[in-house]
């Protein structure tokens, strides 16, 4: 027991110096950690401070994570991503065709293998997204089934994310359940704003307006093909077409000249 005190005392008393001898001559200067990438060194008139980097929640990942960053001196998430492929990765690449795609363990990073053209890449899928290892592309997240809807809805109440078909999307609720919904007719889910928005481009055949909703009772509804529209009266749904040389504009609620 003694030994092992002496043993941990002398490797304590190492690290210190080590510390202090990296703070030399550094009146006020943040530097890495020797070998803990989460920790980093605060040097205040040569005397070392050891800090821990505040931890971030990823997306894709069920635990939170933060890296110092060196060269832009501050903590992140992105500081702690493996840059530089393994030899496994090199190795798994060099079998590969051009262009082919290596998950991570994780949902949202893969390498992208360039053959011998270079050395792999790694990637980030956009935000919303994972890597699908059956598609071998980043697709919606919960499309990619690369975890349970009740993880990829923690503590993200209100989040919503693309679904298969344009005018659907799924929405997580409070209680960690991840639902689907639809859109009102004539709209479309957009990522970017993160609710549907009016896109007449996305209107299947078997989506119908909802005339027994009365806030629709006396409205004029868009078709894809653009000299035809549908009518909402008393409750009832009407399928209307403009006369030759005519086009449906959506703004108006009225046929107006033109040719699809």
């Amino acid at each position: 027991m003694k030994l092992l005190l002496l043993l941990m005392t002398t490797i304590f008393a190492a690290n210190a110096q080590n510390l202090y001898e990296r703070c030399a001559g550094k009146q006020l200067e943040m530097l890495a950690h020797p070998t803990e990438q989460s920790k980093f060194i605060i040097c205040v008139n040569e005397v070392p401070e050891v800090r821990e980097c505040a931890k971030e929640t990823v997306e894709g990942r069920n635990d939170t994570i933060s890296c110092f960053d060196a060269a832009a001196r501050k903590c992140s998430a992105d500081a702690c991503a493996p840059t530089n492929p393994s030899d496994s990765i090199k190795s798994q690449c060099a079998s590969l065709e051009h262009l082919a795609t290596i998950p991570e363990q994780d949902c949202v990073h893969y390498w992208i293998c360039l053959g011998s053209l270079s050395e792999p890449i790694y990637a980030s899928c956009p935000s919303g997204q994972h890597y699908s290892r059956s598609e071998q592309q980043c697709i919606s997240a919960p499309l990619a089934k690369c975890m349970p809807d009740k993880n990829l809805c923690a503590n993200n109440a209100n989040r919503t994310f693309a679904a298969e078909q344009c005018y659907q999307y799924y929405v997580c609720l409070h209680d960690q359940q991840l639902v689907q919904r639809t859109c009102d007719y004539g709209h479309a889910y957009s990522q970017a704003a993160n609710a549907c928005v009016a896109d007449r481009n996305c209107i299947a055949d078997d989506l119908k307006p909802d005339c027994a909703d009365a806030s629709n009772n006396n409205k004029y509804f868009a078709l894809q093909q653009c000299d035809r529209f549908y009518f909402c009266a008393k409750l009832q749904l009407h399928e209307g077409i403009c006369g030759k040389g005519f086009v449906f504009d959506a703004a108006s609620s009225t046929c107006q000249p033109g040719v699809c």
